[in-house]
This record gives structure tokens, sequence and C-alpha cells, in this order.
């Protein structure tokens, strides 16, 4: 990453009234304090209520719908929206721009969620080296995706040979019967709005909230989304914000208030104050076997659901 080091504002204190919204230079120089967890989260939440209220009335449940994916024009009134909002993400988008990643795509869901079980808890270069294995031994090299169909008609040792394990060669293969039997399909899961596709999605085995989560960001171009599995999400807020501990869901709730209704792009910039974070010169112990399978049950690791 280049450019310069990003570095939280020193604190103080936030005025008392609520009357007002705050702007973007008054929430600048409002800071949040580094060391003590409580009366950061009490202040993000005084300066954000106000702020999300315009946004939260179009989200009751009567105005619920089919999400509409992020175009290019979209995602500049997101950031526009955002500038204004919370002046700390200032820099990181002086810096980095608007995220085009979060772009809405085109193309196959059942591709973009095959892709996403297959490059579960792996390393990216290795990922990429399975996926395309698995495209030669479904014969999908020429088209450079999966299908159902695909997946349905090559056997198990064919799949493992891959380098896939045997649970995710199960997951794909369940994935696709769903979506060759109808109970999925693209036109379905583009007209669900964020709640219905989380627990539509998040019934299928092999994927957890935080898949579901990165599809809808990445792939539907969701604009709305807050990842708060997401430990680089969480990171990089607990840094930006002064936060004393990681936070925990509520407390991300409470700082992406004011984001609403662009807390996907909120969030992307997160992993660029995560990076931007100082490395602790401690080394964190690799996690056991049986911790990492706490940590995936409970949501910080994501991918194979407890049996």
């Amino acid at each position: 990453m280049t450019g310069r080091m990003l570095r939280p504002r020193p604190a103080r204190p936030l005025p008392a009234s609520r009357g007002t919204n705050p702007t973007a230079r008054n929430v600048a120089s409002m800071g949040v304090p580094a060391d003590k967890d409580a009366p950061a989260i009490e202040t993000l939440l005084v300066m954000n209520d106000t702020v999300a209220a315009t946004s939260l009335e179009s989200q009751s449940p009567a105005n619920a719908g089919p999400t509409v994916g992020l175009t290019m024009a979209t995602l500049h009134e997101a950031v526009e929206h955002l500038k204004q909002v919370d002046a700390r993400l200032l820099p990181l988008i002086e810096e980095h721009g608007p995220p085009s990643g979060l772009l809405a795509k085109e193309g196959s869901s059942f591709a973009a969620l095959a892709r996403s079980i297959i490059g579960q808890q792996l390393a990216t270069k290795a990922a990429a080296v399975i996926f395309q294995r698995t495209l030669e031994a479904c014969q999908c090299l020429d088209t450079g995706f999966l299908t159902p169909e695909s997946l349905t008609t090559t056997d198990m040792a064919a799949l493992r040979a891959c380098g896939l394990s045997q649970r995710k060669a199960e997951y794909l293969t369940g994935l696709a019967r769903l979506f060759s039997d109808g109970v999925l399909t693209n036109e379905g899961i583009q007209g669900m709005d964020d709640a219905t596709l989380t627990m539509e999605l998040t019934k299928v085995r092999g994927l957890g909230q935080w898949s579901v989560h990165m599809f809808a960001m990445f792939h539907l171009g969701h604009p709305d989304i807050l990842p708060v599995g997401d430990l680089g999400v969480r990171k990089g807020m607990q840094w930006l914000y002064g936060l004393k501990d990681l936070p925990a869901p509520e407390t991300m709730e409470g700082v992406a208030a004011a984001w609403k209704p662009y807390r996907s792009v909120g969030s992307h910039y997160m992993w660029s104050a995560a990076a931007s974070a100082p490395r602790s010169p401690n080394k964190k112990k690799a996690q056991s076997p049986a911790k990492r399978k706490k940590a995936a049950a409970a949501g910080e690791l994501d991918g194979e659901k407890p049996t």
C-alpha cells in the first residue's frame, strides 16, 4: 500500500446538544477517546442517530423489496454521502477513491457462490489453483465459470483430486442440486432484500453469514451490508474510531449508523483502515484446530458449518 500513514485524530469531548446534525467539519473536530470504549461508543451513537434518521425512514418493512445493486452513479452518491456524515473517512476516500469492486456484477449467482465455497479458509493463490483444477475437471475451462450441471455430472473422486476436501465437494454438489432443482435461481436471488438473502442462503450447507455478506457486496453489489463477522472490518473500525477492543456487532451497528444506506461502501474503507493501522510487535500465535473450530462456530471464521 502506498501513501501516507493515516492516524486517528486526538480525542475531544462531544457537545451536549443533540438537536442538530453535525456537519462534516464539526465531526472532524470531535474525535473519539481511544482509551475508554464505552464513552467512544456513546459519542458515536449521539453523532449518528440524527445523521442516519433520514435514511432509516426509507428502511421500513413497508418499503422492503428487491435490493438494487450499485452502479457507478450510485457508488459516487455513496461516497459523497459518507464524506458528509463521517469525516474520519475523508483521508481514506481521498487516498483510495470509490471502491469499484463493489459494483454489481453480471453473471451467474451459482458460479459466484461456488467459487466462494472453494476459496473458504484458503490463501488466495491456493484457492485460485484449486478453482482452476475444478474448472478443468468439470469441463468448464472455456467459459471460466462453473454451472450446476457441470458439477452434478462430475464424480466425487474427480472433485477430490482437484484438492477439494470431502466436505467442500459435498457442499458444491449440494449447492448445484439446489439450483438444478429450482430451489434457488438467479432471478430469485436477485429479487431478495438483504434480510431475506441472508436468511435463505445461510440455510445452504457451506454458506455462513460472512460468505453471504461477501456475495451480496461483491457480486450483487448490495449497498447496505455491514459484515459484522469480518475481522478486517472490525480491526479497521477499532483503529479508526479509537476503540479499546474489537467491536461487537452491536457496537459496529452504532458506529456505522450514519453510513446508511451505504454501509457496504463504508465497510470497504474499513479494510483500508485496517491496512493502515500500526502492526503489533507481538506476533499472534497460531490457533489450534480446536480453537479455530470454536471461532468458526462463533462467526469469527467463515466456511464449514459445525456439524
